[in-house]
C-alpha cells in the first residue's frame, strides 16, 4: 500500500511539473520559445556528443526505455539546480524543457503533454533557427572555433522532434 501511494504521488508531482511548464511555453511568444529552443538545440547537440544514453533516450518510442528516461530525468534536475544558481536563464529554461519532454516520456499516459509541447515549439523553429544562425556569424567573425562546430551542430538539429512526439512518425 505505502509503495503504491508513493508511485501516485510521484506520478501527481510529475504531471504538475508538466503542466506548470506546458502553460508558461504555450504562453510564450514564438520569439520567446525560439531563444529557448536555440538553447535547447546546443544542450542537445553537446549531450549527443558525449552521452550516448541521451542519443538513445532521446529517440525512443512510447513506451521504450521508460525506466532509464526516469533515472535521466533526475540527472536533467541536477543540471538545471546547477544552471539556475549560475544565473544563466537561457540554459535553465532549456534544460527544463528537455526535462518535461523527458518527463512526458516517462510513462505513455503523459505522452498527450509532449504532443502539445512540440505542436507549440515547431511555431518557434524559425525563431531557434535565427538565433542559432545568429550565434554562429558572431563566433565566426571572432574565430572562435569550438563555438563554430557547436553552433554548426545545434543549426543540424534545431528542428528535431522526439519519435514519440513527431506526428509524421
Amino acid at each position: 500500500m505505502f509503495f503504491k501511494s508513493w508511485a501516485k504521488w510521484g506520478y501527481k508531482l510529475s504531471e504538475e511539473e508538466i503542466n506548470n511548464f506546458l502553460e508558461i511555453f504555450l504562453n510564450g511568444t514564438n520569439e520567446q520559445n525560439g531563444q529557448i529552443l536555440a538553447r535547447v538545440a546546443l544542450l542537445h547537440y553537446s549531450f549527443n556528443k558525449s552521452d550516448p544514453l541521451f542519443v538513445k533516450l532521446s529517440n525512443s518510442k512510447v513506451g521504450e526505455n521508460i525506466k532509464e528516461i526516469s533515472k535521466y530525468i533526475l540527472f536533467l534536475n541536477s543540471m538545471h539546480k546547477e544552471y539556475n544558481k549560475k544565473g544563466d536563464a537561457e540554459s535553465s529554461a532549456a534544460l527544463r524543457f528537455i526535462n518535461v519532454c523527458f518527463r512526458c516520456m516517462s510513462n505513455p499516459a503523459f505522452n498527450r503533454y509532449g504532443m502539445k509541447l512540440w505542436e507549440k515549439a515547431k511555431d518557434s523553429f524559425c525563431f531557434s533557427k535565427e538565433k542559432i544562425l545568429n550565434d554562429l556569424n558572431e563566433a565566426k567573425n571572432q574565430n572562435m572555433e569550438n563555438l563554430i562546430i557547436v553552433f554548426e551542430g545545434a543549426l543540424s538539429i534545431y528542428n528535431y522532434i522526439p519519435p514519440q512526439f513527431d506526428i509524421a512518425n
